[in-house]
């Protein structure tokens, strides 16, 4: 009967170990929204099914804050993209009640951010990554002109799974219920020329001088 419990007892220990939280990662009542200025107004909600992805990113509760460089978050591996009805987007699979946030087990808490980008940029967060170049997507971007943006970071989320019940993150407090996608303009290559030209001319003729 002993080795019964401690093999009944074992068994759980491994279950909860290997057992991983979820979160809901859809838009929900929450609009994402685009600009064609950086910081300025939104001139619309985003549109066309399947042309936008987003990202999700999670780090411990002592992470408060996020910045473009997005240190200290973890991306976890869950994608989401914009459904038909505008503004919307959603990351949760059929099978599933959420999004899969590995490492942390249901009754767990963890901080969130959310990151969405143009599909022409890429459909992964690594060829977003490369793209957005930790805020200075000119450098060494390409030709490509595209949307970035992130989310306020939901903090103490308590993460589902079982018996917890599965926390949505857009809409709901501390995230707020929507969030802007920036429009970036990319230099062509030949801008950089010209202005790496420009450079020169000056400082041959301060040389004269």
């Amino acid at each position: 009967m002993k080795k019964l419990l401690t093999i009944a007892a074992l068994v759980g220990v491994v279950s909860l170990s290997f057992g991983q939280g979820v979160v809901n990662f859809t838009g929900g009542s929450a609009t994402i929204s685009t600009n064609s200025v950086v910081g300025g107004p939104s001139t619309g909600r985003i549109s066309g099914a399947g042309s936008y992805y987003f990202g999700l990113f999670v780090a411990p509760t002592t992470q408060t804050t996020v910045d473009a460089t997005l240190n200290g978050w973890t991306f976890t591996g869950d994608y989401g993209t914009n459904i038909a009805s505008a503004g919307r987007f959603s990351g949760n699979t059929t099978a599933d009640p959420g999004a899969v946030v590995a490492g942390y087990l249901p009754g767990s808490s963890g901080n969130f951010v959310i990151v969405g980008w143009s599909g022409n940029i890429g459909a992964t967060w690594a060829q977003c990554q490369a793209w957005w170049n930790n805020g200075s997507p000119a450098t060494g971007a390409g030709t490509v002109n595209g949307f970035f943006g992130m989310s306020g970071v939901a903090a103490n989320i308590i993460v589902g799974g079982g018996s917890t019940p599965v926390p949505g993150l857009m809409g709901t407090a501390p995230l707020p219920g929507s969030f802007n996608l920036n429009y970036y303009t990319v230099p062509e290559p030949g801008t950089f020329a010209l202005a790496g030209l420009g450079v020169a001319a000056l400082l041959a003729l301060r040389r004269r001088k």
